[in-house]
C-alpha cells in the first residue's frame, strides 16, 4: 500500500498519473508488464480529449526493454 502513495507522488512530477507509463517485471523470469497507469475513460471516448502519453511511454519503455530501441 505504502508503494502506491510512492509511486503516485513520484507520477505527480512528471505530470500527473494520467502520463505516468507503467512496468512490472519480474527479473527471475525476466517476464516483464507495460501498462498505461490509468483507467479507461468512457465518457470521453469520440471527443478528442484523451492525452495518449502514457500508453505511448509504456510502449517507449517495453521496446527499451526488449533491446529494440
Amino acid at each position: 500500500l505504502n508503494g502506491d502513495y510512492l509511486s503516485d507522488a513520484l507520477a505527480a512530477q512528471v505530470g500527473g498519473i494520467g502520463i505516468a507509463p507503467g512496468g512490472n517485471i519480474n527479473y527471475d523470469t525476466g517476464h516483464a508488464i507495460f501498462e498505461a497507469t490509468h483507467g479507461t475513460a468512457p465518457k470521453y471516448a469520440n471527443q478528442d480529449k484523451v492525452n495518449p502519453g502514457s500508453l505511448l511511454l509504456s510502449g517507449e519503455m517495453m521496446l527499451r526493454y526488449l533491446g529494440w530501441a
